[in-house]
C-alpha cells in the first residue's frame, strides 16, 4: 500500500503533462493565428479553436465510426421526413373520432406507426436497417396534422475506403435531388429520390474514394384549400466525403455534385420525352391502321 499512493500521484502528474504540451502548443497556434489576421484562412483558423490536437483527433475518430461504421445505426446517418395528413385519415376504418382537445395527443401516438411505412421503404433497396428514431406531430388550421419524424438507417451501399486518406477531413455538402422539378409525395417519387441520393455518392465515391449520404431529407408542401388541396415534393441529402484537406476542396467536392446533378437532369428530360412518346404511341395504336400518314 506504501506504493500505491506515489504510483496514483505520478500516473496524474504524468497524465497532467501529456495534457499541458499539446494545451500549449494549441494556445500558441491559436495566439498566431489571431495575430496574424487576415494570413490566416478562416477553415484554419475553424479548424484550430476546436481544441488541441488530441481533442480533434479523438473528435474525429467518433465522427468517423458515425458516418462510415456499416455495423451500427448512427444518428449522424438518417432520413428526416415531414409531410402533412387530414387528422380524420389517422383514425382507423369505423374508428370514432377523439374530443378535439386530445387531438395533439393522438396524433403524436400515431406518428411512429406511420413512419414505420417510410422505413419498409427504404429497406427495398436504400437501406438494409432501419428503426424510427423520432417521431413527432403538430396540429393546423383546417384539420390537419404536420407529421415529422427521423429514421436511423444502415446503408446497402458501401461507403468506400477511408483508412489510407492522410490529412483527413470531413466534407460535407448539400444536394437538392427533387432538380427544380414538382413531384407528388408518394412512394415512387420517395424512392427516385434516394437513388439520386446514392447516385451521387457514388459519382464522389469514384472520384475521392468514399461518400455516405449523411443526412436524407424527404419534405412535402402543401397548396391550395382542402378540396383542392395538392402536395409537391422537397428533397435533399447531405453528402460527406472524407478526403486529404490538402488536395482536396469543399468546392472539389462540389463540382462533382453539381456534374452529376446535371446528369440526372439529363436522364430526367430523356425519361420525360420517352414517356410522352409512349403516351402518344398509345394514343395513336386504335386508329393507326386507317390512318395514312
Amino acid at each position: 500500500m506504501k506504493y500505491l499512493y506515489p504510483l496514483v500521484v505520478a500516473v496524474i502528474v504524468g497524465l497532467s503533462a501529456l495534457w499541458y504540451v499539446p494545451s500549449m502548443i494549441w494556445g500558441y497556434q491559436v495566439s498566431m493565428a489571431t495575430t496574424r489576421g487576415s494570413d490566416v484562412s478562416p477553415e484554419r483558423f475553424a479548424e484550430l479553436i476546436k481544441g488541441p490536437a488530441p481533442v480533434r483527433w479523438i473528435r474525429g475518430r467518433k465522427e468517423m465510426r458515425a458516418y462510415y461504421d456499416m455495423a451500427q445505426f448512427s444518428k449522424r446517418r438518417t432520413v428526416r421526413v415531414q409531410f402533412e395528413r387530414r387528422f380524420d385519415s389517422l383514425l382507423a376504418e369505423g374508428e370514432a373520432a377523439p374530443d378535439p382537445a386530445l387531438h395533439l395527443l393522438y396524433a403524436k401516438a400515431r406518428a411512429p406507426q406511420l413512419l414505420t411505412t417510410f422505413c419498409a421503404e427504404l429497406l427495398v433497396g436504400y437501406a438494409s436497417s432501419c428503426l424510427v428514431g423520432e417521431a413527432d406531430a403538430r396540429l393546423r388550421d383546417g384539420g390537419r396534422v404536420d407529421l415529422s419524424g427521423s429514421l436511423q438507417i444502415v446503408p446497402r451501399f458501401h461507403p468506400g475506403a477511408v483508412a489510407d486518406v492522410e490529412n483527413g477531413e470531413f466534407i460535407k455538402v448539400y444536394a437538392d435531388l427533387a432538380l427544380n422539378a414538382a413531384r407528388e409525395f408518394t412512394p415512387e417519387t420517395r424512392a427516385l429520390m434516394s437513388r439520386r441520393a446514392v447516385a451521387l455518392c457514388a459519382a464522389l465515391r469514384a472520384e475521392f474514394g468514399n461518400c455516405v449520404v449523411g443526412n436524407l431529407q424527404l419534405r412535402t408542401q402543401g397548396r391550395g384549400p382542402d378540396a383542392a388541396r395538392t402536395y409537391t415534393m422537397q428533397a435533399s441529402a447531405q453528402l460527406v466525403v472524407y478526403a486529404d484537406r490538402i488536395r482536396v476542396g469543399k468546392d472539389d467536392v462540389t463540382q462533382v455534385v453539381e456534374d452529376g446533378r446535371r446528369i440526372l437532369v439529363s436522364w430526367a428530360q430523356a425519361r420525360g420525352r420517352m414517356a410522352h412518346f409512349a403516351d402518344l404511341a398509345a394514343r395513336i395504336a386504335p386508329w393507326r391502321s386507317t390512318a395514312h400518314f
